[in-house]
């Protein structure tokens, strides 16, 4: 079946303009054979591989131009990931495009459509897999149409209580991260989890569901109520962590949920559809559906991918965040619970996915000058995109990307202290553009996953985004902090507080004109943008961050370590916890609108609680903020409780607005503990009147507060202390955004 768009999607489709002339064309089509030329619409090759040879061998001839291998509309099943390494790239300052043929869909699909269901009780429906009988396939994950089907689970995902709880924390500490015990009455009888899966959020509760791991369940000692895991999580799993159980044949009583029986090779569905036989339903093949990867000496190069369907791919039985968890070695280790005098173990890995976890729809590693634009990118069981080790100067824009499992974009780089030949810290994954991209519904499968993700990567534009219904982050900006860093590098120098920002790569992104709403949806204790443990000279500019909700929710948080950092001409609104917080220092806050709500503060200076330093280091600028709250405009959270002088270079410029009536105006934490009876006025008199002289208080005159819209109406007093306008008709998608729709046939 040929696929067309409509005719107002056409142009859109078309490819950009050309870095010079084509000098060949080729094309494929669904029912096009491989014996074909490839050289005309009228004789094109069937499969994309056959493409490919093709134009590896016209590369190995010599480019005089650009070469186009042009994809008509309909299905492409991928039985195995599209691979392309330097044989497959431009030469001669020339590029090789794989894009849709004119107002037409090419969708690639890394699964296989599964069709003859035999009807089962209560609409299910079974069908036989020899594949998975004989152990050569095997799934996690299953589509039907444009949505993604649910690993049958109990309790159920739209239950009222959707996690049960986990009773209590096991006493034995070298087991922690390994076995639970479980309230009796939560499981009832014949479901009992042996032999499925426990998705569990072990860092307790209220504020500690941090990180999601999926972990095979070994046993279940219904004496004791303890579910014994087959694999580590990498935090203990503490009393009230929040669960669920999966992967049983008994869970199985919702549209949408599926059971694979690998050992009698038996799939079991309940689909959606009224009718199975009208339904699209496709079992991933694959992990990576396009993976661009060279070498380290001979990196793939200048290929594009545009205006492609690229959907499916499959996930796994065992996530767990880090390469390996730290796990206590005894009853006595003072590190239980991943701190020891409330500082992490050095070495320790925290917030950076496993290589195991860096997989995508789209992959790119040993890389340069990639372009992946235009493209409707969904249902991947890990990312939409991965940008992964020693991947430069790639462009990932104009990309609906959409239900994947883990991120929108993954961007990773080589783990701090490993050093190049000379010493150096290797910085391999830099120089990449972001841009343009609509992303939502991500976090599919993992918890915490989110819009944008950046570890060991820097010197990259993340701008004009639309980041929509995640579960955690909406762009999380991370590396490591001292506490976490090893003891030496990779070439036995030592790393100490002096150094140990050469080794953070991490450093000078640019986070400009994002539109981020609806994330942090089930998780707790960050912000829609975060960062945390990164190297120097990152920016957020002009971003409009609203509306998340669950507990200690900012946002923007800049957690520990994160120093330097410029937030500049962002609106921030209608968050559960303190709208900024910043945990750094050296920090510039200017000309920008922190809206908190009922008793939230709009900023926060919290104290860095991992790395205690001098606190001469600490010399924030804050300038030209409005800064709104029902009373408490500001608030200091530092370690032992009270301000400290020599946090604040300087504050000044700054409109506070109270919602109170009368107007009540405090500042928290300026004396023992934060009672939040200090006054604003109170606050001015420190260091000999040092503090915010020029400042105003009053009414600044938002637009229109009760829809929401707290941009600043001309007559505004907040303009007299020279505050800049936020470009709001900036922020967000371009007119230029139009991918290709969602076509499930």
């Amino acid at each position: 079946m040929t696929t067309v768009l409509a005719a107002t999607g056409v142009a859109t489709l078309q490819a950009g303009t050309a870095s010079a002339a084509v000098m060949a064309t080729y094309y494929v089509a669904p029912n096009g054979n491989d014996s074909n030329t490839g050289t005309s619409p009228s004789s094109p090759f069937a499969t994309l591989g056959r493409a490919k040879q093709e134009v590896r061998d016209r590369i190995s001839a010599g480019m005089t131009g650009d070469i186009e291998v042009q994809l008509r509309g309909g299905t492409y099943y991928q039985a195995q990931p599209l691979t392309f390494d330097a044989g497959d790239s431009g030469i001669n300052g020339h590029e090789v495009v794989w894009k849709n043929y004119p107002g037409e869909v090419p969708r690639l699909i890394g699964g296989k459509r599964l069709t003859g269901w035999e009807a089962m009780p209560n609409g299910i429906y079974r069908k036989y897999l020899p594949n998975v009988d004989n152990g050569t396939w095997d799934f996690r994950h299953l589509v039907e149409g444009d949505t993604n089907a649910i690993t049958a689970r109990y309790p159920n995902a739209d239950d009222a209580s959707p996690y049960l709880s986990a009773a209590t924390q096991t006493a034995d500490r070298t087991a922690a991260n390994r076995q639970f015990n479980y309230h009796p009455a939560s499981i009832p009888s014949g479901k009992e989890p042996t032999g499925g899966q426990v998705y569990i959020w072990p860092g307790g509760q209220p504020n500690g569901k941090w990180f999601s791991n999926t972990i095979p369940v070994s046993s279940v000692d219904t004496t004791s109520n303890i579910i014994h895991l087959s694999q580590p999580t990498n935090q203990p799993i503490r009393t009230g962590s929040s669960y669920y159980l999966q992967g049983k044949l008994a869970y199985l009583d919702q549209p949408g949920e599926f059971h694979l029986d690998r050992g009698a090779g038996l799939l079991h569905y309940k689909p959606y559809a009224a009718n199975i036989a009208d339904a699209v339903i496709v079992a991933p093949t694959v992990t990576d559906l396009i993976n661009v990867k060279g070498t380290p000496e001979d990196p793939a190069h200048d290929i594009t991918f545009r205006g492609l369907l690229a959907w499916t791919s499959n996930f796994t039985d065992y996530y767990q965040e880090v390469e390996a968890p730290y796990i206590p070695t005894g009853i006595s280790d003072p590190a239980f619970g991943e701190r020891v005098n409330g500082k992490r173990m050095r070495g320790s890995v925290w917030n950076r996915p496993a290589d195991r976890n860096l997989h995508g729809l789209f992959r790119v590693e040993n890389a340069r000058r990639i372009t992946i634009a235009d493209n409707n990118i969904a249902h991947g069981g890990f990312s939409g995109v991965a940008l992964t080790y020693n991947t430069q100067n790639v462009t990932v824009s104009g990309n609906d990307i959409h239900d994947v499992g883990l991120y929108g974009v993954l961007l990773v780089g080589k783990q701090q202290g490993v050093t190049d030949a000379s010493g150096q810290q290797i910085y391999d994954n830099k120089n990449n553009i972001v841009t343009n991209n609509k992303m939502t519904h991500t976090g599919r499968l993992v918890g915490h996953g989110g819009g944008v993700f950046i570890n060991q990567s820097g010197d990259n534009d993340i701008t004009h985004n639309y980041i929509r219904e995640a579960p955690r982050y909406g762009i999380v900006l991370k590396g490591s902090t001292f506490d976490e860093m090893p003891l030496t590098d990779d070439k036995g120098t030592a790393i100490t507080l002096t150094n140990y920002h050469q080794y953070l790569t991490s450093r000078n992104n640019n986070i400009a004109f994002n539109d981020i709403a609806d994330v942090l949806k089930d998780s707790t204790d960050a912000g829609i943008i975060t960062t945390r443990g990164i190297g120097h000279g990152n920016k957020l500019l002009s971003n409009h961050l609203r509306r998340a909700p669950s507990p200690m929710s900012r946002g923007i948080y800049l957690d520990d370590e994160s120093d330097q950092v410029t937030i500049s001409s962002n609106i921030v609104y209608r968050t559960s916890s303190s709208t900024v917080s910043v945990t750094g220092w050296n920090d510039v806050i200017t000309n920008n609108i922190f809206v908190g709500f009922s008793g939230v503060e709009p900023l926060v200076i919290a104290d860095n609680y991992d790395t205690p330093r001098p606190t001469t280091d600490a010399k924030h600028s804050i300038t030209k903020n409005v800064l709104s709250a029902k009373e408490v405009v500001l608030k200091w959270k530092m370690a032992n409780q009270q301000w400290e002088p020599n946090r604040i270079a300087e504050s000044n410029y700054n409109f506070f607005h109270s919602r109170s009536l009368p107007p009540i105006y405090k500042v928290g934490g300026l004396a023992g503990p934060p009672t939040l009876t200090d006054t604003l006025d109170e606050w001015k008199t420190l260091e000999d009147n040092k503090y915010d002289q020029n400042s105003l208080t009053g009414d600044p005159k938002f637009v229109d507060p009760a829809a929401e819209n707290y941009q600043l109406q001309p007559t505004s007093p907040v303009y007299g202390l020279g505050f800049t306008p936020i470009d709001m008709a900036s922020i967000g998608l371009k007119s230029t955004y139009n991918p290709p729709p969602s076509i499930t046939s």
